[in-house]
């Protein structure tokens, strides 16, 4: 998901560029076909600004009964809306899967690192008392 995302709202920066018309059918299928997998994928989850934006993305970009602007002005602004849209989505999920991590191994995270600074802290102190490797002066070299 994160990776289409990252992927429409490139080929959406790269389409504020003047390109052959290939390249604006190619990507009207793919941004069509993006927000109506977006919109299908929310709808279980009951976001409906989110719906509704991706829901008018799917409408605006469609190449089936394609909506034709003269000014290409106007294409430039929807394309770093939709942009904005897909870059703001992906940064919701990515903060939304980040914080899934942390609730979920929060706990065993802190335990575990705790353990490993006791053992780590223990096996230094075992070394450095046992062996020496040119950290400790003998107590000799003191008097």
């Amino acid at each position: 998901m994160k990776k289409l995302l990252l992927l429409c709202a490139a080929l959406l920066i790269l389409g504020m560029a003047s390109l052959p018309n290939v390249y604006y059918t190619l990507l009207r299928i793919v941004i069509t076909v993006s927000a109506i997998y977006i919109v299908y994928r929310d709808a279980s989850e009951s976001l409906i600004v989110s719906n509704i934006l991706f829901g008018a993305v799917a409408i605006l970009f469609n190449p089936l009964f394609p909506i034709y602007l003269n000014d290409s002005s106007l294409w430039v602004i929807f394309y770093f809306l939709a942009a904005t849209l897909f870059i703001v989505k992906l940064v919701r999920l990515t903060r939304q899967a980040y914080e899934w991590s942390r609730v979920d191994m929060g706990w065993y995270t802190n335990k575990v690192s705790s353990w490993v600074q006791m053992f780590l802290t223990w096996w230094f102190n075992k070394l450095l008392n046992h062996h020496d490797f040119g950290f400790r002066k003998p107590i000799e070299m003191y008097n």
